[in-house]
């Protein structure tokens, strides 16, 4: 509340300052150059260090007009080549693989192909294209590489029935002045008294039209003539129909105008600079013997191409023939004819932005709730808008899955080069086995730590043999005694220093809250956590990939224009935006001064690892000879133990890694925790065995120790046996463990140490 009193009082001051020093500020503002996106993203970049992973971007060409199919020999090719990389030893990229389910997409699967992509059913996709409905499971098990075409929620959106809620709820705060785009709708069954009281009282004022919920390309929509006609157990909403549109040639028409989304969480949204202009193929009539012909009322190209006298375009370069043009011809033809068209694309853009806005709260929260990383999942919509003979725009649909076939040279050519241009900006990379088993492993470990966060407190249970409990985790009083016993500490370590030990709940409100960004002073990115700094990562890639995509929100004069829709965001999702904005749109470039920041804040044990080695690196260097630092120079990706002993060595004195530790194995209870628990055993071991001394390893054979050995030994058999049992890998994993300098031969320690490796 004090921050937001000293906003609005430095605003009330700015109000009244004189114009003459507006102008001054604003001239010395232009005259500061903001730093390009080439180098805030090197700065983000060096402030990530190895966390992020520098794979070379795979950049996709669209289809040609005259261009077919791959053919099934293309596709054998493609995956007995991806088969024997998988089989060979060889760490080199893999051919990006593409999945399509549930789902009609000739020409997103042809786009692909074009461009080398081979299709699978595993898990190894690099992009998938689905229908509705995606499945929970894909979105926890995704790695931070791999891509969907579907938020989670994205219903909220697409369904007429939600949508008209969310904009009628954002109405109700913002003031319906500002969402009146959206034409008056009641949705049915629920609504039906409601709407029957109003159609009475404007019978013969106003028409009405009446469409199913989830139904698409024209199905089930009619103008209502009769209170007879509505359906009465159907989900459907009945709209206010616009009776005054724009006209072109006296027939009606919409724009399909298409949007990507890249985030929910902050909002990040494209527009396409092209797009369609679909025409009714009759005259436009209101007259009582026209209101039930759909071919002067709807202009869906699924219902128009069946008319007598349909006109296809059969031409790329006459874009302006037809019963469908471009937004480009239609830009041209209206400006010949007078009519201003920036007026008519401001309200367009207004109203888009309003629209995901509105339902950018309930996207973001399940979004969070489903996905481990915040740049999973894309979304390609198709805004369906109506102009009106006085420039207003109207929305009458947002399309999940707009159409991606391909029935004209015209529909070829512009949604050919909107797919490749919306998976150029998403960012595809290539990427070798290792990375992609890197990633999904910390995909799991994440995974594990989410279900952990959401698992109750355990409480003792009495049994016939006295109470039990689960061993790994303390009870809750264990856990309440400590929290009051660190803050007793602290209470007294106050009091000795001269303080008052009392903290009131305003003091403790203040230190919880979040550090705000602005633009005025730079952002210190050593500050900030790893999802943080792959957020303005990804958002600056995505700035230098537009191609023929425009900004549209967040933009300079959007986040000033929606400010007030945007304060409506919970305290995370503003920091995030706040962030967004005081890197990509400040004067000032970051500061950041290459150390790596703590990685706890990213919750996961590799984080914690991560932190622990860096603490750790001053120990480390005493007992390292020559050898070990030429090995340090090399590139850790060439080296598999070197990378296990960097991200996933468990730390003997930090105590976060033993916290993160316990946190994963609470939920150890299936069988992908079992794995990761052998796992993370036999990486303690194998580095347990390379720190022991010759001194150690000989002491480990007298007849004191005869007890240990003979548990190491029982081990190594155990592990040996599970080897035999299982297939395949031996001569690779030999190849590796010469290089590495493993022994297979020799004492018992050298012995475990190989076979510890050939198991992970």
């Amino acid at each position: 509340e004090e921050e937001e009193e000293d906003e609005e009082a430095e605003s009330q001051r700015e109000a009244g300052d004189s114009s003459s020093d507006e102008e001054a500020t604003a001239e010395l503002e232009d005259d500061r150059e903001a730093p390009n996106t080439q180098e805030l993203l090197k700065q983000v970049v060096r402030a990530l260090g190895d966390r992020w992973v520098d794979a070379p971007h795979i950049e996709l060409t669209p289809v040609a007009p005259g261009a077919k199919y791959a053919s099934m020999a293309k596709l054998a090719q493609l995956a007995s080549a991806a088969a024997q990389v998988a089989q060979s030893s060889s760490m080199g990229p893999l051919p990006p693989a593409f999945r399509i389910e549930r789902i009609q997409a000739p020409l997103v699967r042809e786009t692909f192909l074009h461009n080398g992509f081979r299709p699978t059913r595993g898990p190894d996709w690099l992009i998938s294209w689905s229908g509705p409905r995606i499945r929970d499971n894909t979105y926890k098990m995704m790695t931070e590489f791999q891509r969907v075409n579907h938020f989670p929620s994205s219903t909220e959106l697409t369904c007429k029935d939600k949508l008209w809620e969310n904009v009628n709820r954002m109405a109700k705060v913002m003031g319906k002045e500002e969402f009146d785009f959206v034409p008056e709708t009641f949705v049915l069954p629920s609504e039906m008294k409601s709407f029957k009281q109003r159609y009475l009282k404007t019978r013969g004022d106003h028409l009405w039209i009446v469409k199913p919920c989830n139904s698409s390309q024209g199905k089930g929509i009619f103008i209502l003539r009769n209170l007879v006609d509505l359906p009465v157990r159907e989900a459907s909403v009945v709209s206010r129909y616009v009776e005054n549109p724009l006209l072109i040639q006296g027939l009606k028409f919409d724009l399909r105008i298409y949007v990507l989304v890249t985030s929910f969480d902050p909002l990040r949204a494209f527009i396409y600079r092209e797009g369609l202009t679909r025409f009714a193929s009759k005259p436009y009539s209101t007259e009582q013997e026209h209101l039930s012909d759909v071919y002067r009322h709807l202009t869906n190209y699924s219902i128009n191409k069946s008319a007598a006298n349909f006109q296809e375009n059969q031409r790329v370069q006459a874009d302006n023939y037809g019963h469908k043009w471009s937004l480009s011809a239609l830009n041209r033809h209206l400006t010949c004819v007078g009519v201003d068209v920036d007026l008519m694309w401001n309200g367009i853009m207004d109203l888009i932005v309003k629209t995901l806005l509105a339902v950018e709260p309930s996207i973001c929260a399940a979004t969070r709730e489903a996905c481990h990383h915040e740049q999973s999942c894309f979304e390609l919509y198709g805004f369906d808008v109506l102009v009106d003979e006085n420039l207003k725009s109207w929305l009458l649909e947002v399309n999940l899955s707009p159409s991606m076939q391909a029935d004209s040279p015209l529909d070829k050519q512009i949604k050919s080069s909107l797919l490749s241009d919306a998976f150029n900006l998403l960012g595809l990379r290539k990427l070798d086995q290792q990375m992609m088993t890197s990633a999904r492993l910390r995909s799991r470990l994440m995974y594990l730590n989410k279900l952990q966060n959401a698992m109750p407190t355990t409480k003792r249970r009495h049994t016939n043999f006295g109470y039990r409990q689960d061993p790994i985790r303390r009870s809750q009083e264990e856990e309440e005694e400590e929290v009051a016993a660190e803050e007793k500490d602290g209470e007294d370590d106050k009091a000795g220093e001269g303080e008052k030990p009392a903290v009131t709940q305003k003091a403790r409100k203040s230190a919880k809250r979040p550090k705000q960004f602005g633009t005025k002073r730079p952002v210190n990115l050593d500050d900030l956590t790893e999802s943080q700094l792959k957020l303005l990562a990804h958002s600056l890639e995505e700035r230098d990939k537009l191609n023929n995509f425009v900004a549209l929100y967040p933009t300079p004069e959007s986040l000033k224009r929606y400010r007030p829709m945007a304060r409506m965001r919970g305290r995370d999702e503003d920091l995030r935006a706040q962030l967004l904005k005081a890197v990509l749109f400040a004067k000032q470039m970051p500061t950041c001064s290459g150390k790596r920041a703590s990685p706890g804040a990213t919750g996961s044990l590799l984080g914690a690892a991560e932190e622990e080695k860096s603490e750790g690196d001053d120990t480390d260097e005493e007992t390292r000879d020559g050898s070990d630092d030429e090995d340090e120079q090399e590139d850790p990706a060439n080296q598999p133990a070197s990378l296990l002993r960097t991200v996933l060595t468990p730390g003997q004195k930090n105590p976060k890694v033993a916290a993160e530790t316990v946190q994963t194995l609470k939920v150890l209870g299936s069988k992908m925790g079992s794995q990761l628990l052998l796992m993370e055993y036999l990486i303690r071991v194998y580095n347990t065995c390379g720190r022991l001394s010759a001194a150690v390893r000989k002491k480990l054979e007298s007849k004191e120790l005869a007890s240990v050995a003979n548990v190491l030994q029982a081990f190594r058999q155990q592990v040996a046996l599970y080897l035999r049992t299982s297939a395949g890998g031996s001569k690779r994993m030999s190849a590796a463990l010469g290089e590495l300098n493993v022994a297979e031969d020799g004492d018992m320690v050298e012995q475990l140490a190989g076979t510890c490796y050939r198991a992970m």
